[in-house]
């Protein structure tokens, strides 16, 4: 597939740029979970195919751009997703991993809520991602705990001195800051519609990427996802 992707020449309207470093540290974060859940391992799918050829996090027009072998990888690709969700009894949890280029040097977590709407309020569980989450722990925990609160995924990176938005430290991004909500396939294997897989799109820093930061960052990420998945019973 790579092979015959690599003969194909494409003018894609999307954005071309690789999301560095993101690979290593996708493999390096189930490494450590699967040591700190005691070997019970996360599925792990990964896209090694460059961005200008497909791109999975679009939708399918724009992704292969209506070359063969690049639709048959962007069906290949979900379609590894979504056996995961058959291996699996109950709720589940699927993380998007890219980087960002953006001047705050924070992780932004997206759950398909745009920023303004992260600091206006105005929206519900039916508009995010981890809609099945908050079904499942609604007699308990609140949605904005879940979201943003200490049971929400930048709670836990708080906690491991991780920056993160939305998060307890850093509720939503201000005015005029950039900030990615969530792409094509958090829409696509999230809950916001149906469904009891839950979707969170991290989107890492140039920092958190970097040499220097990335053994931290990828050491505090497993484990703010261990407590994260541990805390709310995903399967």
């Amino acid at each position: 597939m790579e092979r015959a992707l690599r003969k194909v020449g494409l003018k894609c309207k999307a954005s071309l740029k690789s999301d560095m470093h993101t690979l290593e540290i996708a493999v390096q974060l189930h490494e450590r979970l699967c040591q700190l859940m005691g070997g019970r391992c996360p599925a792990l799918v990964l896209n090694q195919i460059h961005r200008k050829k497909m791109d999975p996090n679009r939708p399918l027009d724009d992704a292969a751009q209506g070359s063969r072998p690049a639709v048959l990888a962007f069906f290949e690709y979900h379609g590894f997703i979504n056996a995961t969700v058959y291996s699996f009894c109950g709720p589940s949890l699927f993380i998007d991993i890219h980087g960002h280029t953006h001047a705050k040097q924070r992780a932004e977590l997206g759950y398909l809520v745009y920023s303004s709407r992260l600091r206006s309020g105005d929206f519900g569980p039916e508009d995010t991602s981890i809609n099945s989450l908050v079904f499942h722990q609604r007699s308990h925990v609140t949605f904005e705990n879940l979201l943003r609160g200490q049971r929400s995924l930048g709670g836990f990176m708080n906690r491991e001195g991780l920056r993160a938005t939305p998060s307890p430290n850093d509720r939503a991004p201000a005015p005029g800051d950039s900030y990615f909500s969530g792409g094509y396939s958090v829409q696509l294997h999230g809950s916001r519609s149906e469904g009891t897989m839950d979707a969170i799109q991290i989107e890492i820093s140039r920092e958190q990427r970097s040499d220097a930061g990335r053994p931290a960052f990828v050491e505090g990420l497993a484990k703010a996802l261990r407590n994260f998945i541990n805390t709310n019973k995903y399967a």
